[in-house]
């Protein structure tokens, strides 16, 4: 699997209105080489999964469902895998065989599992329980996107984080142009951002992942 550069996340709905499957070719042009698409405040609805799924899959993009465990697993093209935070690990089991033996059936299926993680604790047990293929750590910075967020980490904690995660690191939380260069120079694989995407306009949207993509490469 290759988790690296922008790591854009979809977030339904768009404060703008703006179509998703227009908001999802923006991030495509604008440079994302991975796609999430979360629906925190609705269930996800399928038929768009499908249609976004189609897209992901012509542009060679993996496509990842926020918390959508069992969306994921039917199958659909395009995606690749699920996310979940610390809060929503029990959709796995609420045993760590239980985690384990739906983790063997994600692997099997070819799905990714992503995890969010705010501490080396955190981070340390998804490795040892879970076994992700990358891992989100963060809050890096303050962010507006998720008001009641876990503790602000920093950097020192995400270069800690960095150097002792054996899968790709996902920074999140407060990414910005202004902060990328220092995102990178910590070690993480790709960095994730909501807010600094969003815009009123695709063009702009495409505007604001290409800078950012491209301020994180450099």
């Amino acid at each position: 699997m290759n988790v690296s550069g922008l790591y854009a996340i979809l977030d339904l709905p768009d404060p703008h209105q703006l179509d998703p499957e227009a908001v999802l070719n923006a991030l495509i042009d604008g440079g994302a080489g991975v796609i999430q698409l979360r629906s925190k405040h609705a269930p996800l609805d399928e038929d768009l999964a499908v249609a976004l799924g189609r897209r992901c899959a012509a542009a060679e993009l993996p496509l990842i469902l926020n918390d959508e465990l069992e969306l994921a697993a039917r199958g659909i093209a395009g995606v690749a895998g699920v996310h979940l935070g610390q809060g929503d690990l029990a959709r796995l089991g609420s045993t760590i065989h239980e985690r384990s033996e739906r983790r063997s059936k994600l692997r099997a299926a070819g799905l990714w599992l992503g995890v969010s993680t705010h501490d080396l604790r955190q981070l340390r047990a998804a490795i040892d329980e879970l076994a992700p293929d990358y891992v989100g750590f963060g809050p890096v910075f303050s962010t507006s996107s998720k008001p009641d967020h876990d503790p602000v980490v920093g950097l020192d904690a995400l270069a800690r984080a960095c150097a002792a995660s054996p899968v790709p690191v996902v920074a999140i939380g407060g990414v910005q142009l202004d902060n990328a260069k220092l995102i990178a120079r910590c070690g993480a694989a790709a960095i994730a951002s909501i807010g600094a995407l969003r815009g009123p306009s695709v063009a702009m949207i495409r505007e604001r992942s290409f800078a950012l993509a491209q301020s994180f490469a450099q």
